[in-house]
């Protein structure tokens, strides 16, 4: 998702406002911490430089099959589907299913290796000077909101343990 990234002071509590970027090959999502909205825009493929927002269904048809071979991008898109269509969104919009199409061989997860110090911190949503004890705070306050146990997805979940590792050199 290619949309404004907010880059905020890092704080001991939440402030209003607050979000963390993540990105795959396709995507660019802004999460926002205080409603759990997913926002983002496309950044690779037949539908660059375009939000999700403004995408119809049968353009959400076509996108999946171009990601198909991005594990990581194929994972975003399915959780902005189900934060903006709900959990039956597959069934209800006749969807081929994450499982399908991870059964179909996806490819390139990305393994998470590539994120730089830039991308941890937009992902925690934390300041270069933040302190360790900052990181601890956004990592938790985070994982709160976007656990898989709680409605988040794994990708997401994943993207905030690996920039928290990252930033704290673990």
């Amino acid at each position: 998702i290619r949309s404004v990234f907010f880059r905020q002071t890092a704080q001991k509590t939440a402030s209003p406002g607050q979000t963390s970027s993540v990105q795959s090959r396709y995507f660019k999502m802004n999460l926002n911490h205080d409603t759990g909205e997913i926002s983002g825009a496309v950044i690779a493929g037949q539908f660059q430089s375009r939000l999700l927002s403004d995408l119809e269904i049968d353009d959400f048809k076509s996108l999946m099959n171009e990601v198909m071979s991005d594990k990581n991008s194929l994972e975003l898109l399915n959780t902005y589907l189900e934060n903006r269509f709900g959990q039956d969104y597959f069934e209800t919009y006749e969807f081929q299913t994450q499982q399908q199409s991870n059964n179909q061989g996806t490819q390139g997860d990305g393994g998470n290796d590539d994120m730089t110090m830039e991308q941890a911190r937009e992902v925690l949503g934390v300041a270069e000077s933040a302190s360790r004890e900052d990181i601890v705070n956004a990592h938790r306050r985070l994982m709160q909101k976007f656990h898989p146990d709680r409605g988040g997805s794994n990708f997401i979940a994943a993207q905030i343990n690996r920039a928290k590792q990252i930033l704290l050199k673990e």
